[in-house]
């Protein structure tokens, strides 16, 4: 069934696993359209190559999912306060050529998707201390797919994590980045430290005061209680049920 990309019928419909396209373009198009439903858009980011420099795999990713650059502010200059587009986001479709008979022409196939939804669920259940395959598993159950039926696999949630702690780790070496380039007295840095410390203050604060729940948590819970913000655990909350 050929599908008109420029105007999608179902508001609903989803990249998945072995869809198929006629070229990179379509695919593109196509994923280029679900982005701006979903309020995001999309650059093209790695890819392989064969021999004669002819492409094969493709990765179409968030465009505000890349590291935020580092930048020394000379304080001796003016400024613009603006603020980094870029973000953690690590939704993607990957598209892969290959041809599925001999006597068919190649066709783009899409190997592995990871939407916005799915990459907010799965940092979810990370705060709350699930393993990865304890991850996979409660995804399985939530959208009723039998095990391995999922658009990523475990290797794609490591390396979710990889790059979050890879960003972890730069945020903890940032005071010896400060110090190294005596950046002790510059008045823009100390303006974005006090603001982070402020934004920390208030979490802590948020969750002393958290509210005290009388039903009885299983031990997956209580962890997640202990990690999460009120509105974090409810949603996590939800999901378990929903996967019950």
């Amino acid at each position: 069934m050929h599908i008109d990309l420029n105007k999608i019928p179902d508001e609903n419909y989803e990249p998945f696993i072995g869809q198929t396209f006629d070229s990179e373009e379509e695919a593109l198009l196509f994923y280029r359209n679900y982005a701006e439903r979903h309020g995001f858009g999309i650059r093209k980011d790695r890819y392989d190559k064969k021999k004669k420099n002819k492409i094969v795999r493709h990765d179409l990713s968030c465009h505000q999912g890349r590291k935020k650059s580092i930048k020394v502010i000379d304080a001796f200059k003016d400024q613009r306060r603006r603020e980094s587009s870029r973000c953690k986001c690590n939704a993607n479709m990957r598209i892969t050529v290959r041809r599925v008979f001999e006597i068919f022409p190649e066709e783009w196939h899409v190997s592995r998707v990871i939407t916005p939804e799915d990459e907010e669920k799965i940092l979810l259940y990370k705060e709350a201390g699930l393993l990865v395959r304890q991850i996979i598993r409660v995804m399985e159950l939530k959208k009723k797919v039998e095990h391995g039926g999922l658009p990523f696999i475990e290797k794609n949630i490591c390396n979710m994590f990889t790059k979050l702690n890879s960003l972890e780790e730069f945020e903890h070496n940032w005071p010896l980045t400060i110090k190294k380039y005596n950046l002790q007295n510059n008045k823009h840095m100390d303006v974005a430290i006090k603001e982070i410390e402020l934004k920390r203050t208030h979490n802590n604060m948020t969750a002393k005061v958290r509210p005290t729940s009388r039903k009885t948590r299983s031990p997956l819970e209580e962890q997640a209680f202990q990690m999460l913000t009120p509105f974090a655990f409810k949603t996590f909350q939800e999901e378990i049920e929903k996967a019950s």
